[in-house]
C-alpha cells in the first residue's frame, strides 16, 4: 500500500507539497465518477473557478511522471488492488484542488473478497467525493461479480452497483459495472424519477513489463429525468467521462506514452412555466490529449519531454435571462519536460517544466468577466523526493509561475 499527501500551496508562487504515491489517482476506479450526485451535491452549472493557470496548476499535482508506476520497472501497477494516493494543492487564494483515492481489497477466502474504496475528484460541475463497499464473489480463476453500495447516509441518494470482473490475472484485469441511481429513491417526498437513472462504467487494465500497457476507464450517467415534486421542475441529465493512458515500448530504454481524458455533459432544467427565468440548457465538452517520449539512461536517470492540447466549451444558457447565460471557451497548448536524478539510495531530485499557450474566455453575467486570457503561461520546480520503500514515498516541491515568478512561500 502506498501513500501520497501534498501541501496547499499559494496560488502563482511555489508549492511545498508532501507526496507518498504508489500509482497515480487519475486512474481506473472502482467508482463510477460520472453518476448524478443530487441537486444537493451537484448544482446545474460549475461551482468552482477555473482561471488561466487551473489547469497547468492542477497537472502539477495530478499528472504524476511515468517512473512513479513503479520504482525501477515499466509497467502499471493494478489499479484495483489495495492503495492509497493523496494529491491536493492550491489552485487560487481560495480554493484547493482535490485529487485521491483511498482503496481497500481484503480476501476473505473463500474467493470472496471484500472492497472499500473513497475518491476525491472533480467534474466540470462540481469538486465532490464517493464512498463505496462491496463484495467480489470469485466465479472462476479470471472471473468474479461484485456488488457495491455508493453514497453517504442520505438514503434516498443511496447507490446500488452490480457487475463482473473479467480476465483477472497478474498482468489484467478488466470490471464492467451497472449502477442503479438513487434505487431506493421511493423513501423520499422531494423528487421522483419520471425516467430511471442508470450509470454504466468499463474500466480496467492489461500489460506487464516490457510490453504494450493499456490502463482505461470509461463511466456515464445515461439520460435520465428528475421531477421535483414540490414545483414539478423536470431536470434532465446524461454525462461520460473517460480516460486512458496507453504506454508502447520503443527498445529496451524507451517508451511512448499517449493519455487522454474528458467529459461530455448535457443538462437541461424545465420548469412548468416556459417562461420561467431558471429554464435553462446546459452542455459542457472537455477534451485533453497528453503524449510524453520517457527514456531511462543506463545510469539510471530518467528524462521525458512531451506536450498536451486541451479543449474545454462550457454553454449554460438561459432563454428567459440571457444575461445569466454562461459562456466559457479554454484553448491550452502546453509543453512539458520532466526528468528523474538519483542522488542517492533514498534521495531523488525530480526537475520539471510546464509552458505554453493559454486562450481562455469566461463570460457569465458580469460574474467572472475577467477571466479574459490569451497569453503564455507556465510552471517550473524541482521536487526532491524522499524514499522510504518501494511502495511509499514524500515528495516536496518548490514551484514557481513564469508569467509572475516569484517565490510565495507554501504550506503542508
Amino acid at each position: 500500500m502506498g501513500l501520497r499527501i501534498r501541501a496547499v500551496r499559494p496560488p502563482r508562487a511555489a508549492a511545498l507539497v508532501l507526496a507518498a504515491v504508489l500509482t497515480p489517482s487519475a486512474s481506473a476506479q472502482l467508482l463510477n465518477r460520472a453518476t448524478w450526485l443530487g441537486s444537493e451535491e451537484e448544482g446545474f452549472r460549475r461551482d468552482y473557478r477555473q482561471d488561466a493557470e487551473y489547469f497547468i496548476d492542477r497537472a502539477g499535482y495530478v499528472d504524476l511522471p511515468p517512473w512513479w508506476r513503479e520504482d525501477g520497472a515499466w509497467g502499471p501497477l493494478d489499479p484495483f488492488a489495495s492503495r492509497v494516493s493523496i494529491a491536493a494543492g492550491s489552485v487560487s487564494s481560495d480554493d484547493l484542488t482535490l485529487e485521491t483515492t483511498t482503496q481497500l481489497a481484503l480476501a476473505l477466502g473463500k474467493g470472496a473478497t471484500f472492497r472499500a474504496q473513497h475518491l476525491s475528484t472533480e467534474n466540470q460541475t462540481t469538486r465532490f467525493q464517493r464512498f463505496g463497499i462491496g463484495l467480489d464473489v470469485a466465479v472462476t480463476d479470471e472471473t468474479a461479480l461484485f456488488a457495491q453500495l455508493e453514497g453517504g447516509g442520505d438514503k434516498e441518494r443511496a447507490d446500488l452497483s452490480l457487475g463482473a470482473e473479467f480476465f483477472r490475472t497478474e498482468r489484467s484485469a478488466h470490471r464492467l459495472m451497472l449502477t442503479l441511481v438513487d434505487f431506493s429513491d421511493g423513501k423520499t417526498d422531494v423528487f421522483e424519477y419520471a425516467s430511471s437513472a442508470y450509470g454504466l462504467m468499463l474500466s480496467g487494465f492489461t500489460g506487464a513489463a516490457d510490453e504494450v500497457q493499456f490502463v482505461y476507464d470509461v463511466s456515464a450517467q445515461l439520460p435520465f429525468e428528475e421531477r421535483e415534486l414540490a414545483t414539478g421542475t423536470l431536470f434532465e441529465m446524461e454525462r461520460a467521462i473517460g480516460l486512458a493512458e496507453l504506454r508502447i515500448p520503443i527498445g529496451a530504454r524507451d517508451r511512448w506514452i499517449v493519455a487522454f481524458d474528458g467529459e461530455l455533459t448535457s443538462k437541461e432544467n424545465r420548469p412548468l412555466d416556459r417562461f420561467d427565468p431558471e429554464r435553462e440548457d446546459g452542455d459542457v465538452t472537455r477534451a485533453r490529449l497528453r503524449t510524453e517520449w520517457w527514456r531511462r539512461s543506463e545510469n539510471g536517470y530518467d528524462t521525458t519531454l512531451g506536450f498536451w492540447l486541451h479543449h474545454l466549451d462550457e454553454d449554460y444558457v438561459r432563454p428567459n435571462d440571457l444575461r445569466q447565460s454562461r459562456r466559457v471557451r479554454r484553448r491550452e497548448a502546453i509543453l512539458t519536460g520532466r526528468m528523474r536524478v538519483p542522488l542517492s539510495d533514498s534521495w531523488t531530485l525530480e526537475p520539471y517544466l510546464f509552458t505554453g499557450y493559454v486562450d481562455l474566455e469566461d463570460a457569465t453575467g458580469g460574474i467572472d468577466a475577467d477571466l479574459d486570457f490569451g497569453s503564455f503561461q507556465g510552471k517550473i520546480g524541482a521536487p526532491i523526493l524522499f524514499r522510504f520503500s518501494d511502495a511509499a514515498f514524500l515528495r516536496l516541491d518548490l514551484s514557481f509561475q513564469l508569467v509572475e515568478f516569484g517565490f510565495g512561500g507554501g504550506g503542508m
